[in-house]
């Protein structure tokens, strides 16, 4: 019987393996709700919408603005996008145009690669595009080459075709070009920034800096302002006979009779970036808000579920999980499943404290209060100085500032600075006594106070900055911009680990757990006080940077720098562990143990250094803290059937050990797999209830 298993089991594995669905994988999930993203260019061509972003390169959306996914390009800095059919074009900062032939799924860069592009037009083979300081560029291959045009010395907000005239908005006014754009003549408006220009009919209306907005009847031959007069005017569309105009401060203006009167129309959010029409549909993209829509010609407006928004800091308070984002504190009652906008909407979030009903949130330039658990907000303190951290030592609430460390004895309606009055306070830890606290600075490393605030000393790590501090029991770490320190004494000696080369933004624990969150590597977890240190990032659709992180109900959440927010359970994430810093001699699984189990196992196994990998991909060795060989660890049953699969990650060389749980399965015999690089191995386990 046993000769038999030997020899089916492979088989039947061979024959099943390519049929595996990895729906055992736990992994990064990203949470719903907390919208935005930093959206400054729209454009449409058939059913597609792209999205052009300040972080997140382009989106796009197939179906009416439902849903959104990032394309291959996510550069930062996308000022412009521009689509004819299956081509689309993206104008960038410092790195010129790119250009898709297939939707956005795949990028190249044009020839065109070393301006800073504000904006670009297509009209059948040609691709205009505005410049900075070197005027319109000209392609007339689709973007293979280009050619500076005769308005060479301007810097060019917009560019708008319309039949054989093309319209060119720069920072002096309007340009016109009846000759595809080898002679261009400078209209009567020639006094204003020109942003945005639109036409309709005879009409050509053109948005300035300041100054509102202005209307030709004769192509630009003379202007006219009209009664918008004091705004500044990023976008302007045309639907029918209604005209709309995004604004720097005041949302969305719409006239439907040339200018004579203007209604305020979406007036929530500030600079509106980008307006389109594209079918019945009008879009919006709005700085930090993201992309919003209206399907009846403006009355009404709808946020996008587009996930690009930053989030900068997390609290708890029993079941509710409060996060802090560039437009306000968001709640979730469902352990993040769902979010909600909670208050001070519109405000940026740096941090925030909770001590019974009072509710603090440190903001880029103020510190607001609530004394009824975030209901209502009043403001505290607002001295134009963003507030970075916060502790308390009894009731009296410390501060960090950029300017400085501050408390108050009243639940936040004085403050009064403490001695450290000029260094910018980054991060705030209270000692296991209670007594001592540590400020975490920008560039000074950690400075402490014994006494409660009244006096400071060098806290024994200098020359850096320290973006988090956390305590587990006499254990410290800090989180610098030079990786994870850690103090076995309270804080009296401080040794760097071996997670050394990165900016670790924040830090938190399960247990003596530690996680990291780093400024664009994602997230690095050790379970050994920070001897080792394994990447952690399954699931992440693109690696973040990591501002936030907390544990909170047996899940870990990430506060991403333009993801809005993930989780992923901490029994999950811990469940791999680097049990050595020794780089073994050979790849091997080991037998499981105890074996037989009931219900949990141990199983070990050694990787060691792949020579192939490290010649060509530039493989970075165990003590670096980074990189790795994909592996994976699989378990089956007797049937070749795929239960679960325990490992599936980039690891670097050494020894690990990772828990195998059986509880929900029936007694019997299982295999697992251990697969790395070309290494291929299977040993067999019997649970037995």
């Amino acid at each position: 019987m046993k000769k038999i298993l030997l020899i089916v089991f492979p088989l039947f594995f061979i024959v099943n393996y390519t049929l595996i669905i990895e729906n055992c994988i736990c992994q990064w999930t990203q949470c719903d709700g907390i919208y935005g993203g930093e959206i400054l260019s729209l454009a449409s061509s058939g059913n597609n919408i792209y999205a052009g972003t300040v972080i997140n390169g382009v989106l796009l959306s197939t179906n009416n603005g439902t849903t959104w996914t990032q394309t291959s390009l996510n550069i930062n800095f996308v000022n412009a996008v521009a689509a004819s059919g299956s081509y689309v074009f993206a104008g960038t900062s410092n790195t010129g145009v790119y250009r898709s032939s297939n939707n956005g799924t795949v990028w190249t860069q044009t020839s065109l690669n070393n301006q800073n592009i504000y904006s670009i037009t297509i009209n059948g083979s040609n691709i205009f595009a505005g410049t900075d300081v070197g005027g319109i560029y000209l392609s007339t291959d689709n973007g293979n080459t280009w050619a500076q045009t005769s308005l060479n010395n301007q810097y060019i907000y917009s560019i708008t075709i319309s039949g054989t005239n093309i319209f060119a908005g720069t920072g002096n006014g309007v340009y016109l070009s009846t000759n595809n754009g080898s002679v261009w003549t400078q209209t009567s408006l020639n006094y204003r920034a020109v942003r945005t220009i639109a036409v309709s009919g005879n009409n050509v209306f053109a948005g300035t800096a300041g100054y509102g907005v202005y209307l030709s009847t004769n192509n630009g031959a003379t202007f006219t302002q009209t009664n918008m007069t004091n705004q500044t005017v990023n976008s302007l569309a045309v639907s029918g006979g209604t005209i709309f105009a995004g604004t720097n401060s005041s949302g969305i203006y719409y006239t439907t009779n040339n200018g004579a009167l203007w209604n305020s129309t979406f007036v929530n959010y500030p600079y509106v970036y980008s307006v389109i029409v594209t079918g019945s549909n009008i879009f919006a993209g709005i700085f930090n808000y993201g992309i919003y829509v209206s399907t009846n010609n403006g009355v009404n407006w709808t946020q996008c579920p587009v996930n690009k928004q930053g989030v900068s800091s997390f609290v708890s308070n029993g079941n509710n999980l409060y996060s802090g984002t560039a437009i306000g504190i968001y709640l979730s009652t469902d352990n993040g499943i769902s979010w909600s906008q909670f208050g001070l909407n519109n405000m940026r979030i740096y941090s925030m404290f909770i001590l019974g009903n009072y509710f603090l949130a440190g903001t880029d330039s103020a510190i607001y209060r609530s004394s009824n658990s975030g209901l209502n907000w009043t403001l505290s303190i607002h001295n134009g100085i963003a507030v970075n951290a916060f502790v308390h030592i009894g009731s009296k609430i410390f501060a960090g500032t950029n300017n400085g460390l501050y408390f108050s004895t009243n639940y936040g309606v004085m403050w009064n600075p403490t001695a450290l009055t000029t260094q910018a306070i980054r991060s705030l830890l209270v000692g296991s006594d209670s007594t001592t606290i540590f400020a975490g600075t920008n560039g000074l490393g950690i400075i402490k106070s014994s006494n409660a605030g009244t006096n400071w000393t060098d806290g024994g790590l200098t020359g850096r900055t320290v973006y988090a501090l956390l305590s587990v029991g006499s254990n410290f770490y800090a989180g610098t911009d030079l990786g994870v320190y850690n103090s076995t004494n309270s804080g009296t000696l401080w040794n760097q680990t071996i997670l050394n080369n990165r900016v670790i933004l924040s830090l938190a624990s399960s247990g003596v757990n530690i996680f990291a969150g780093s400024n664009n590597n994602g997230v690095y977890y050790s379970g050994s006080s920070g001897a080792n240190w394994i990447q952690k990032n399954q699931g992440f659709t693109v690696i973040p940077g990591v501002a936030a992180l907390i544990v909170s109900n047996n899940y870990i959440f990430a506060g991403t720098n333009c993801y809005s927010v993930w989780r992923r359970s901490v029994n999950e994430i811990i469940g791999i562990k680097n049990i050595s810093m020794e780089i073994p001699k050979e790849f091997k699984l080991f037998q499981n143990f105890p074996n037989p189990f009931n219900p949990t196992t141990k199983i070990r196994f050694a990787l060691k250094e792949d020579a192939r990998r490290k010649i060509q991909d530039g493989f970075i060795p165990l003590r670096r803290g980074v990189g790795g060989m994909m592996v994976s660890l699989k378990i089956y049953d007797i049937t070749g059937k795929e239960i679960a699969t325990l490992v599936n990650e980039a690891l670097q060389p050494g020894m690990y050990e990772v828990t195998f749980d059986g509880k929900n399965l029936p007694s019997g015999i299982y295999f697992y797999e251990l697969t790395a690089g070309d290494f291929v191995s299977v040993r067999k386990m019997l649970l037995i209830k």
